[in-house]
């Protein structure tokens, strides 16, 4: 006569949940796989990070030293270089003249 087993409901789920677990050689791939994008995120992000802020410091200072130099050769500042300025000469009576 043949006996009939029965399965726990525990059991079923547990064996469903370690069948469906990833390996252990999968878990070493995915975690091996994980830790190299983030070395090369890391070794290609950083490098860019600093040469943007070199690039925009060097930006900021060749702009501070051409607005130095271009007031250095107007000593009138925004004046100098207009066109078109109609010049009144003073009357003759007048105490500036």
């Amino acid at each position: 006569m043949l006996r009939t087993v029965h399965v726990h409901t525990w059991s079923r789920h547990a064996a469903a949940w370690s069948s469906s677990r990833p390996s252990w050689i999968a878990r070493v791939a995915a975690r091996l796989i994980l830790m190299v994008a983030v070395l090369l995120a890391v070794v290609l992000f950083v490098p860019l990070v600093v040469l943007a802020l070199v690039v925009g410091a060097a930006w900021l200072v060749g702009r501070g030293l051409a607005r130095a130099f271009s007031a250095a050769q107007r000593p009138n500042g925004p004046l100098d270089g207009r066109r078109n300025v109609r010049v009144v000469a003073p009357r003759p009576d007048s105490p500036e003249a």
